[in-house]
Formats: structure tokens, sequence, C-alpha cells
């Protein structure tokens, strides 16, 4: 009796340690290790966002800010509250993972990280912002049937392609515009996109609103919606590494 229970008290510490080399079930997604310090200028120059991954790591640079609104796949205007030098001060994040890991799964342990280097609080809300609704233009769309078994795209300064949903086009529409696109079209199934158009700077060429209907024959309309936001709480510096 006595070597069983040994037996079985060695068998409960040994799933322990192999436990405490990762998460625990039910917390939040972490990094094992996990640096931030003062962005250095001449390392990391230029304002903005700097991302880097591969399985074993994450090196990324910029405001917290920059981090919410990746971490949390939110543009800057859904963003709200907060200190001053959340837009002002530039940080650099060195981390790595319990084990590899890729594309998305680093999302929400920055997340966990945010909520305990910066000590942020958010919370979510639902407010009457201006945004885009996606439409059909007058003329009807000018789109062909895609592959829905082959989703994919290429996106550039001035260049949307690919086969997708019309409720990813205007989530992508989103990110180039930085106002929340709302897919009213009314269309259904995968379509094939090709949509080109000319920098704010420049003329030669359409306007992103003239090519969307030129090209796609949809339409964007300027009204308010519902949006949901997040509202930061809490900020703090982060502490020491």
């Amino acid at each position: 009796m006595h070597q069983q229970a040994i037996f079985k008290l060695l068998t409960y510490l040994a799933m322990g340690c192999a436990v405490s080399s990762g998460p625990l079930a039910g917390q939040q997604p972490s990094f094992e290790v996990a640096t931030i310090k003062p962005n250095d200028p001449v390392k990391n120059p230029g304002g903005g966002w700097g991302w880097s991954t591969s399985p074993s790591g994450l090196k990324a640079f910029g405001t917290l800010r920059s981090f919410i609104k990746h971490a949390y796949g939110v543009e800057d205007t859904q963003i709200f509250g907060g200190p001053n030098w959340i837009d002002r001060e530039a940080f650099e994040i060195n981390a790595k993972p319990f084990a590899p890991v890729s594309g998305k799964e680093f999302w929400p342990m920055l997340q966990t990280l945010l909520d305990d280097r910066f000590a942020l609080a958010i919370h979510r809300e639902t407010r009457q912002l201006p945004i885009y609704s996606l439409v059909v233009a007058k003329n009807g769309a000018r789109l062909k049937q895609g592959d829905a078994e082959s989703p994919n795209f290429t996106t550039g300064a001035t260049l949307l392609r690919g086969t997708m949903d019309t409720a990813a086009l205007a989530r992508h529409l989103t990110e180039v515009l930085g106002r929340t696109v709302i897919d009213n079209t009314g269309l259904k199934g995968t379509w094939e996109f090709s949509l080109k158009w000319a920098a704010e700077d420049q003329t030669d060429g359409p306007s992103l609103f003239t090519a969307i209907q030129e090209q796609l024959g949809l339409r964007l309309e300027s009204t308010k919606g519902p949006v949901e936001v997040l509202v930061i709480d809490k900020a703090e510096r982060p502490s020491d590494n």
C-alpha cells in the first residue's frame, strides 16, 4: 500500500511539473519570457509599428495604442481613453512563447502581456460612430463568382486583389480607410476582386471611392452606425523587466 501511495504521489508530481512548463488550463495564453523597454530610435527608426514573428518569438516596436490596435484587431478610431503618453512614447517588445506558435496565436498572448506589463484595463462598448456602408452601385455589381474552396488575397498600398466574400472585402477596406466599413451589399457567396486606386497625393488614377464604384460596381456611403469600441480605463508605463 505504501509503495502504491508513493507511486501515485510521484506520478502526480511529475504531471504537475509537466503542466508548469506552459500556461495552466483555463489561463489566458501567455509568453514564457518577455521584455519591454523604451524603443531605441536608432535601432528602430521611424514611427508607427514594427512587427516580426517566427515560431520561436515575437519582436515588435510601437506605441501602446499601436500594440492595442493589433492585439485586439481594431482601428485607431475604435480606441478611446487612456493617458496622452500611449500615443507619444514608443516601446520595444521581445517575447518568447512556451512552444512554437504562428500567425494569430500571437494576438491573445500579446493581450495578456499588455494587461500584465502595462497594467492595462479596458472594457468594450458600442457607440454610434461615423462608418461607411458598402452597397451595390446603381448599375449593379461588376463581380465574377469565385472559388469558395480557395479564398485568397493580395494587398498593397493601392491594391487589393483576391477571392473572398463581401464581408471580408469590408474588413480589408476598414484597414485601408481607418474607419469601420459595414457590408450591406446583400451579396452571397465568394467573389473575385481586383481593385486598384491612386494614392492620396497622386492624381494619376482614380481615388479609392471612385475605383470601388467603377471597378467593382459597389459604393461606399458615409453614415453613422453602431461600432464596438475599446475604452481604456487604466494604463501605466511598463515596470522594469
